[in-house]
């Protein structure tokens, strides 16, 4: 009985340290800018803005936040840059 006592108490102690412990987000890749936004949504106008978990469901007129992702990258001569658009900021659906 106090083994077992002792074991859960040695886990519990054990787990608050593991859960107190800051982490450092991961470092943005070189030539990669960040930055958020928020926009109208038109109709007429065509941006996919990728919504991976599918927990929007916007219309038009309504706004929309998200994230830009710019990364500038070479292979071999040539430059390349990439534009990517996700939703951020969105909670549960309004449906």
């Amino acid at each position: 009985m106090k083994t077992i006592l002792l074991s859960t108490a040695i886990m519990a102690i054990m787990a608050s340290t593991s859960w107190a412990q800051q982490r450092t987000p991961p470092a943005i890749p070189p030539g990669m800018k960040v930055e958020q936004a928020e926009a109208e949504i038109l109709k007429g106008n065509e941006v996919i803005v990728s919504d991976d978990m599918a927990m929007t469901s916007k219309q038009v007129g309504e706004k929309i936040k998200f994230t830009v992702f710019r990364q500038e990258t070479a292979a071999g001569t040539i430059k390349i840059n990439m534009l990517k658009f996700t939703v951020t900021g969105f909670g549960l659906s309004q449906k």
